[in-house]
């Protein structure tokens, strides 16, 4: 249903239908309970408002009377369980009165305005005056009226009357100035000349019209609008007029030039010359995960989800290229977002305090923002943020996301944003997420990152040599790229010479230093995974690659550790959790589930550890650590 009240109280239903009730009583009862939407209205405060300091003795029957009118004339339902939450309009019975509980499509103007107001209000106070200026427009669009005029309001409703007139004032006192700061004191002129011969005793629309009429070049015009407004105010109040008022007028006497400023200009969404394009570039020799592509940018193609994607997630073990992929399907994603795209990497900030403040006072500039004191907290970096990002559609990419705290301090606030993340564990985040699980390369995406990296022609000629290769890397696609940066550039032949010798070692990446940045990075991340462990999972990641168990049960855990069977398959399910097992899917019902170990994290482990088994540490360590 839409609900108006500015200027006169109106119902209508979705269909433009008018269900306005005409009984004098019902109709303030309703216009009470809207004012108060999705707030509970006292019983005493609704009889106040019906019959002030004299109700009847029969006041609370013959309210009641009035709700139950009510609902029946539009339908409502009066009890949650009928309703359902959010299922469209219903008053709602509470044991101290009632509220009238809007539905999701419901729409209520003065709800609008506030929050119209409420906005631009915090956009000024950000100096986004642009933006301010935008919303105030919005809001003084819906304002038809003074709120309920052909409603006979009593003492509550009066009080909320004066609170939206004033609300009322206060936007459009807001507007001009932003307007004048602007340098559009010509086209205000008129207007300005209005709100003064309607009220002439508002200062704030008096100094407006003051200096509007000095940038027009009519400073005697300006001076006599001041002496009419002294003489009222003498008149009438016994006042002399606010010293800011009398500030400008002495400052027009004595013709100063800066009330002859040159217009603000205008920050807001245009503020920077162009909008946040923070993604990293396009990885040139990206290869595969055609599937996972597909479902992840489905929705935005499809135009009745198009961006209604809040959070993307994207998991997977060490080394298996979710921060590759997250880029490269962040810049797929650039056009469904023109307001900006942002992207930082967590991982750099790990462990640093005031990190988090440290990421938002990076993105408050990129967004344009004037750098906040240092005494300005996170709580209040974050509500910038979110303000800023409140009506754009930007894309947020995170990488490396640790906690669920840190999503919720970086969320953008609008409807038509996007959270794309990569995380070593699944964060579980309230409210879901869209989550792509990445595994290993296929054969032929294997040797597709080959064939870029090494040369197609070299590739081509020693096929099966690159399929064995691919395979020794356990189509591992961070290991994949390690052995291909160490044969590009190589001769004809390297390949199969290479795979021969990698096949045969008895540690086939041995230092994964000699590998490279990419074996470096492969490393660091398995460190950097098993440092966000608890002790004894981490232990025992390091145990079992130690003793190269590549196929695990909780039982063989349970024996091998010493650890009881609850706190063994807790173990397991951590390390499955951080990605460091893959749980096998193709078993036929069995009495326990297998735990696969890569052999390529394997390897990362043992050389992590210098071989060195940490059996004593694991076996001694306390049963709550588990």
């Amino acid at each position: 249903m839409r609900f108006k009240l500015f200027d006169s109280l109106q119902v209508h239903t979705g269909g433009g239908t008018s269900i306005t009730p005409t009984a004098r009583m019902p109709r303030r009862v309703l216009a009470l309970l809207l004012l108060d939407a999705n707030r509970i209205i006292r019983c005493e405060r609704l009889v106040q408002e019906l019959w002030d300091n004299s109700p009847p003795r029969s006041a609370r029957t013959t309210m009641h009377t009035y709700i139950y009118h009510l609902r029946r004339h539009f339908g409502l339902a009066y009890d949650r369980a009928e309703s359902g939450p959010g299922e469209g309009t219903a008053v709602l019975t509470r044991p101290s009165g009632y509220e009238l509980r809007l539905g999701p499509d419901d729409w209520l103007d003065v709800r609008q305005f506030g929050s119209l107001v409420a906005r631009a209000t915090t956009d000024y106070r950000l100096n986004l005056l642009e933006d301010a200026e935008a919303k105030l427009s919005e809001a003084l669009a819906l304002y038809t009226g003074p709120v309920l005029a052909d409603v006979t309001v009593g003492p509550v409703l009066s009080a909320e009357v004066h609170r939206m007139e004033e609300m009322h004032r206060s936007a459009l006192d807001m507007w001009l100035g932003i307007n004048l700061q602007f340098g559009r004191h010509n086209v205000l002129l008129d207007e300005l000349r209005a709100l003064v011969e309607t009220d002439p005793t508002h200062e704030g629309f008096v100094a407006k019209l003051m200096l509007a009429l000095v940038r027009s070049g009519q400073r005697t015009a300006a001076l006599d609008t001041y002496q009419r407004t002294r003489q009222r105010l003498v008149a009438e109040y016994g006042l002399e007029p606010a010293a800011k008022l009398q500030d400008l007028h002495y400052s027009i006497l004595t013709d100063e030039a800066s009330l002859i400023d040159e217009p603000a200009t205008p920050k807001g969404s245009v503020q920077l010359s162009r909008a946040p394009a923070q993604l990293p570039a396009e990885i040139a020799d990206f290869v595969g995960r055609g599937a996972e592509l597909a479902a992840l940018t489905a929705p935005f193609t499809r135009a009745d989800t198009a961006a209604q994607v809040p959070l993307i997630e994207v998991v997977g073990p060490p080394g298996i290229g979710k921060t590759t992929f997250a880029i490269h399907a962040a810049r797929r994603l650039r056009p469904f977002f023109p307001d900006g795209q942002f992207y930082e990497e967590l991982g750099t900030v790990a462990g640093q305090p005031n990190a988090i403040e440290t990421v938002l006072r990076r993105m408050l500039r990129a967004c344009g923002i004037a750098e906040p004191p240092s005494s300005v907290r996170v709580a209040e970096l974050a509500a910038m943020y979110r303000t800023w990002t409140a009506d754009r559609r930007v894309l947020v990419v995170l990488d490396d996301v640790d906690t669920a705290a840190q999503l919720r301090a970086l969320q953008p606030a609008g409807k038509g944003c996007t959270m794309l993340i990569t995380s070593r564990m699944r964060l579980n985040v309230a409210g879901g997420a869209h989550v792509v699980q990445l595994g290993s390369f296929t054969v032929d995406e294997s040797v597709e990152l080959l064939r870029k990296i090494v040369g197609a022609q070299i590739v081509d000629a020693e096929l099966a040599s690159a399929k064995q290769l691919a395979e020794l890397c356990d189509h591992w696609p961070l290991a994949v790229r390690a052995v291909a940066s160490r044969l590009s550039g190589k001769p004809a032949g390297a390949v199969e010479h290479f795979t021969n010798r990698f096949a045969t070692s008895g540690d086939p990446f041995g230092e994964f230093g000699e590998f490279g940045e990419f074996g470096s990075e492969l490393l660091r991340s398995v460190r950097t995974t098993c440092a966000r462990l608890g002790p004894v999972a981490r232990d025992t990641f390091h145990l079992l690659a130690s003793r190269r168990m590549t196929t695990l049960r909780a039982s063989a855990v349970e024996q091998t550790l010493g650890l009881s069977r609850i706190h063994a398959e807790a173990v397991l399910e951590q390390l499955l959790d951080a990605q460091l097992l893959v749980l096998r899917t193709e078993q036929d019902e069995p009495a326990e589930p297998d735990y696969l170990l890569p052999s390529l994290l394997g390897v990362a482990a043992r050389s992590l550890r210098g071989r060195q088994e940490p059996a004593a540490r694991v076996s001694t360590v306390d049963d709550s650590a588990a």
